[in-house]
């Protein structure tokens, strides 16, 4: 589909940009609700890395962007997704133990 054929087709195009626009709107509520529990630093990343990886995705099915990627690339960017995921539970696990550590030290 190319921009042309998105705009002759106003149907479809309404409703992707209605969707877009509900969905942007629940991302900022349930990220509201987020940094109201839990500390900016376990949530930003998270947000962020999957904000990310979900453009990808959505350029590569939308718009056919993965016949310019080799297997190669792929395969670095599946491995940077990884390498992102480790790293967000590493922060989240840092986080805990300093919390409990700041619990027990209140409590002597």
């Amino acid at each position: 589909m190319s921009a042309g054929d998105f705009f002759n087709k106003p149907v479809m195009a309404i409703s992707i940009v209605s969707i877009g626009c509900i969905g942007a709107l629940i991302q900022i509520f349930i990220l509201n609700i987020a940094m109201r529990y839990y500390n900016n630093l376990d949530i930003m990343p998270v947000y962020q890395s999957l904000i990310l990886i979900m453009m990808l995705i959505s350029g590569w099915t939308l718009l056919d962007e993965i016949e310019y990627y080799e297997f190669g690339n792929l395969m670095g960017i599946l491995g940077a997704s990884v390498l992102i995921v480790v790293g967000i539970k590493f922060v989240t696990m840092k986080t805990s133990v300093v919390t409990t550590l700041k619990k027990r030290k209140n409590s002597i």
